[in-house]
C-alpha cells in the first residue's frame, strides 16, 4: 500500500514539474551599484519556457525600459551594458516572451550611477621622502575593471606612469620616486573610459638630506686647546648641518654645534684628550 502511494506521489510530482513554467531572477537582486557604461551580468533560473524579455526600471517598477527581447533562456545569463539615467531605484524584470504570464523582478532596488573616480590618499599637504612606500587609495565606480595611475612632479604639466593597467582594487602600493617637489600629484583614470579621471591634491616629496663632506680637518692635522680651528665642509643636498666629533674611532660622537646654515665653523673649545679625533657633518631636514 505504501509503495503504491509513494509511486503515485512521485508520478504526480513529476507531472507537475514537467508542466510548470517559471523564471527566477538571480542577479542583480538589489543593493548593487553599477556605473553607466559598465558591463554587468543578469542571471536567472527557469523551467518550462524558452525565451524571455529583459527590462529595467529606474523608478522601482512604475515604468520599464526594454533591454532586449526574445532572449534564449539558455545559457541562463545576459551581459548588460548599463545605460542611464542615474537612479537609486533601479530593478530588473524578466518576462516570458510569448504569454507574459511568467515573470520575476529584482528582490530590491540597486543603484545606477555616473562613473567617477576620487583619490583618497595621498591628500593635500602630506610630505614624503624618496624610497618611501605608500598605499595610494581611491574610491568610485568605473566602466571597466582596471585603472591607470600617473605621477606628476610639476603640478600636472607632465606625467610619468606608475601603473598602466592596475586592477581596480581601490589601493596600490607605490614607491616614492627620487624627486624633490612641492607640486606633486597623482592622476587616476579608467582604462576602459579614460575620460573618467581625477587628480589628487598637491603633496610634497622632500629629498632626504645627504651627509656633508668634511674638507678640514681631513686627517693628519695637529690641534691643541690654545688655538681655534676652522672646520669647513660642503653640504650638497642640504643647507642645514650638525657638527660632531669622536675621539674613539666612531663608537660615540660628541656634539660641536647644531643647525648650522653655513659651510664653515670656528671651533674654540678643542678636546685634546685623545691623539686621534674624527669629525662629521651631517644634514638635517629643515
Amino acid at each position: 500500500m505504501m509503495k503504491k502511494f509513494l509511486s503515485a506521489f512521485l508520478l504526480l510530482f513529476s507531472i507537475n514539474i514537467a508542466s510548470a513554467q517559471f523564471v527566477i531572477l538571480l542577479t542583480p537582486d538589489g543593493g548593487q551599484t553599477f556605473a553607466i557604461g559598465s558591463q554587468q551580468t543578469i542571471t536567472w533560473a527557469s523551467i518550462g519556457i524558452n525565451q524571455i524579455d529583459i527590462e529595467y526600471s529606474i523608478d522601482n517598477g512604475a515604468t520599464f525600459i526594454s533591454i532586449d527581447t526574445s532572449v534564449s533562456v539558455f545559457p541562463s545569463s545576459y551581459t548588460w551594458t548599463v545605460t542611464g539615467p542615474a537612479s537609486s531605484n533601479a530593478i530588473i524584470r524578466l518576462t516570458e516572451s510569448t504569454t507574459a504570464v511568467v515573470s520575476d523582478v529584482s528582490n530590491a532596488t540597486f543603484n545606477i550611477v555616473n562613473p567617477s573616480l576620487q583619490i583618497t590618499y595621498p591628500t593635500s599637504g602630506l610630505i614624503f621622502n624618496p624610497g618611501q612606500q605608500i598605499n595610494v587609495t581611491w574610491s568610485g565606480n568605473i566602466v571597466g575593471s582596471e585603472v591607470c595611475l600617473l605621477f606628476s612632479s610639476d603640478n600636472g604639466s607632465n606625467y610619468d606612469t606608475i601603473a598602466a593597467n592596475a586592477p581596480n582594487t581601490f589601493n596600490y602600493n607605490w614607491t616614492i620616486p627620487p624627486v624633490s617637489s612641492t607640486a606633486c600629484r597623482i592622476k587616476i583614470l579608467d582604462v576602459s573610459s579614460p575620460s573618467v579621471q581625477q587628480n589628487s591634491d598637491a603633496f610634497t616629496i622632500e629629498a632626504l638630506p645627504s651627509n656633508g663632506t668634511v674638507l678640514t680637518p681631513n686627517g693628519g692635522e695637529t690641534l691643541n686647546s690654545t688655538t681655534t680651528y676652522n672646520i669647513t665642509w660642503n653640504s650638497t643636498g642640504t643647507s642645514i648641518v650638525d657638527l660632531e666629533y669622536t675621539i674613539n674611532g666612531g663608537t660615540t660622537w660628541q656634539v660641536i654645534d647644531q643647525q648650522l646654515g653655513t659651510t664653515e665653523f670656528v671651533w674654540k673649545q678643542l678636546d685634546v684628550s685623545s691623539k686621534t679625533s674624527e669629525y662629521i657633518a651631517h644634514g638635517t631636514n629643515q
